[in-house]
């Protein structure tokens, strides 16, 4: 994947179900703007770095797509918005909310 996302100017992510989205993540990680549909997870998990067309329907989306390669600026904002939504996200924080869910849990039904 690191191969493919180093050869690639963007990427377009038209999954109408994800429980994560960790292809459009991993994508945002690797400085690459994401493209993909407002749906499921996906508008939580990538916030507003994603540009998220108001519509799946092809031209909709090929209207994202053209908008945001002919926009230097707008290309540059949308990496940049990925990197900080990325850093939201952390195995360790996963870890630590988790837990502290199922300690607040045990602690409520004893």
């Amino acid at each position: 994947m690191c191969r493919l996302f180093n050869e690639s100017t963007a990427f377009l992510y038209l999954s109408e179900y994800e429980g994560f989205g960790l292809l459009a993540f991993e994508a945002m990680a690797s400085g690459l703007p994401v493209i993909a549909l407002n749906t499921s997870s996906i508008p939580e998990v990538e916030g507003n770095a994603a540009k998220l067309p108001d519509s799946p329907s092809p031209e909709r989306i090929a209207c994202v797509i053209k908008d945001l390669m002919d926009n230097d600026a707008g290309f540059e904002l949308t990496v940049k918005e990925g990197l900080a939504q990325v850093v939201l996200f952390s195995w360790d924080r996963t870890a630590r909310e988790t837990s502290e869910f199922y300690d607040e849990m045990w602690r409520a039904h004893q």
